[in-house]
């Protein structure tokens, strides 16, 4: 069984989550397990996402991320009411800026490592 937002060789999910799908194979599309995919659970609203994901997406560099870290952020961040626990949220939601680099976990990712003299 493939995903219904893959059609045609192509994942018609790429239109809305370009940056985000950079990261990832089609093993999961092409799977019975796609439902576990977060851009086809937030695209056929089969979860309650937070307020802010369309910014994350925006600002997020996925870049470093591999398919099941960005499941495991967005099952215990992103869904299922658990926004509360995300440190970019918790930034947003008081009006502070959310520094470069930080991660729904707290964990900063430095893009570019400190050279010591």
């Amino acid at each position: 069984m493939t995903c219904p937002l893959y059609k045609d060789s192509t994942r018609t999910c790429i239109r809305k989550y370009e940056r985000v799908l950079k990261i990832q194979t089609f093993d999961i599309c092409i799977s019975n397990n796609y439902d576990e995919c977060p851009m086809y659970n937030i695209i056929e609203k089969k979860v309650e996402c937070c307020e802010y994901t369309p910014v994350c997406d925006e600002e997020m560099d996925f870049s470093v991320w591999d398919f099941e870290h960005l499941k495991n952020i967005a099952n215990n961040f992103c869904f299922y009411g658990k926004k509360e626990k995300c440190a970019i949220y918790k930034l947003r939601k008081v009006g502070k800026d959310v520094p470069k680099g930080l991660q729904p976990d707290g964990s900063k990712i430095l893009r570019y490592p400190i050279l010591k003299e």
